[in-house]
């Protein structure tokens, strides 16, 4: 029990420090010119803490699961949930902004290549 607690105190001094300077790279974002590189950076390294402390917040969702304190951690789940969702909604400027369309692309080109191609001068059968 000791132990779980001790993992509860350094994830929620992680998940604070993170929060810092997510509210630090966004309200630096915020002030930067629209599509100059110090701002693609900035909301670059913001995404980078947004998962950061999403995945804080799943951690201590299973933290307090282990310590059968059940509110708490459906509280967590749900505050995950939310930054997740508010997550993959934004349409900032950064790395990762059309990144999914690409993995796609990457990934049926993939999945054509394992598809067999037909032999050469046989018809179809039926045909």
């Amino acid at each position: 029990m000791e132990t779980l607690i001790t993992v509860t105190w350094v994830l929620v001094l992680v998940q604070m420090l993170v929060a810092i300077l997510e509210f630090r790279w966004s309200s630096r974002a915020r002030r930067a010119v629209k599509g100059s590189h110090e701002r693609y950076v900035l909301l670059t390294k913001r995404r980078v803490a947004s998962w950061a402390y999403i995945s804080t917040l799943v951690a201590l969702a299973l933290v307090f699961i282990l310590r059968e304190s059940y509110v708490v951690a459906g509280l967590e789940i749900l505050f995950a949930y939310l930054s997740i969702k508010t997550e993959l909604k934004r349409d900032d400027d950064d790395w990762f902004n059309g990144r999914w369309k690409k993995i796609k692309a990457g990934l049926k080109t993939f999945a054509k290549s394992l598809v067999p191609k037909p032999m050469g001068g046989l018809s179809p059968v039926g045909a």
